[in-house]
């Protein structure tokens, strides 16, 4: 019945689950599913609180009464604007927040290598694709440089720790952790072990997982 908090008894509530609305005027604690396109939670079928992400909320009037629906974010680059769709909470990849007047709009990071950075833009707190901070005694430096291991796709925080590798590749693992570091898998017709080169994760075409019984 998509209910989340009953009231005095099991036939009648007055909370629902997201994506639901309390509606109390045909039945008793009904809960009625949000019909607003994009739209994650509402207050009712014409009043929606929070958007799916790359959409905010609109009020525009329709026949004499204000209603709340989904936009697309009106703020170039952004991911999220779900609470208003002319102000920006979260940028895409590579562009930062800065405020604009009462609101936030987003600009390009100073390093197109930069996933997140800081308000002025100089200094990155997260890296893109097989670009990873450059550190030094474990300080972020706020720059991106190529990941050490040539085989990691990911090594966004650190540039000297990956966090995932290419196919075919996974972390070397000692003493249960990993070491930042890729290797071929163990298994020659293994096609994804990236989060540790000894156990597979999907088999090469026409091959299929079989439980290593000594090593589990």
């Amino acid at each position: 019945n998509n209910c989340t908090n009953c009231a005095d008894d099991i036939n009648t509530w007055n909370s629902c689950e997201q994506g639901f609305y309390y509606e109390s005027n045909e039945k008793p604690g009904e809960c009625k599913e949000c019909n607003l396109t994009n739209c994650k939670a509402c207050q009712n079928n014409s009043t929606c609180t929070e958007c799916e992400p790359g959409f905010g909320v609109f009020l525009k009037e329709v026949e004499g009464h204000i209603e709340a629906h989904c936009e697309e974010c009106q703020v170039d680059n952004c991911a999220l604007c779900s609470d208003n769709s002319t102000n920006c909470t979260e940028c895409k990849n590579n562009y930062m927040l800065v405020k604009n007047g009462d609101q936030y709009k987003c600009e390009a990071c100073d390093d197109p290598n930069c996933a997140k950075c800081s308000e002025s833009g100089s200094f990155c707190n997260r890296c893109l694709g097989r670009f990873g901070l450059s550190t030094y005694h474990g300080n972020n430096l706020g720059n991106c440089i190529p990941c050490d291991d040539p085989k990691c796709v990911d090594c966004s925080l650190d540039s000297r720790k990956c966090t995932a590798c290419e196919s075919g590749y996974g972390l070397i693992h000692e003493y249960g952790h990993s070491t930042g570091k890729c290797q071929r898998c163990r298994d020659e017709n293994c096609a994804n072990c990236t989060n540790n080169f000894e156990f597979c994760e999907t088999c090469e075409d026409g091959f299929g997982l079989e439980l290593d019984v000594e090593r589990n």
